[in-house]
């Protein structure tokens, strides 16, 4: 079964916050946390209620960089994997710790386009205050 938690651990003075990101398609899972500012993760849902438009449209959100020098990379993106529009939420992790506490991670977890739309909902309103954690199965 596939799952997507967020969990606000702390909150900057200038609004960016901290969330903890698990992600499981049912075989392989991570657990990072990263900072963003909450509009963003807004942004993200609205683009979400409308995905997909066309099979070449993606949709994501992403914190950090690959570059080792940033604290983390998240990704999280919806995209189109065929011609007849089946669609599937990409998440790739990197802690960018040095060994032996180097993890990384990145699977898909397939799934209908209106669960999608659902999450996007889903994340705008949980965005708005994030007191409980947003658990999406």
């Amino acid at each position: 079964m596939h799952l997507i938690k967020l969990s606000k651990l702390g909150e900057d003075s200038d609004g960016m916050v901290q969330l903890e990101l698990h992600a499981s398609n049912g075989h392989h899972m991570s657990t990072e946390d990263f900072y963003i500012y909450p509009e963003d993760v807004i942004q993200f849902g609205l683009e979400l209620q409308t995905f997909p438009q066309n099979i070449q449209h993606v949709v994501s959100l992403e914190s950090g960089s690959d570059d080792p020098k940033f604290y983390k990379y998240i990704l999280v993106r919806a995209l189109v994997w065929d011609s007849i529009g089946h669609t599937a939420l990409e998440i790739k992790t990197d802690n960018h710790s040095a060994p032996p506490h180097h993890a990384t991670a990145h699977f898909f977890i397939i799934c209908e386009a209106a669960w999608l739309n659902d999450f996007g909902k889903e994340l705008c309103v949980w965005a708005k205050n994030m007191s409980d954690p947003l658990i999406k199965k």
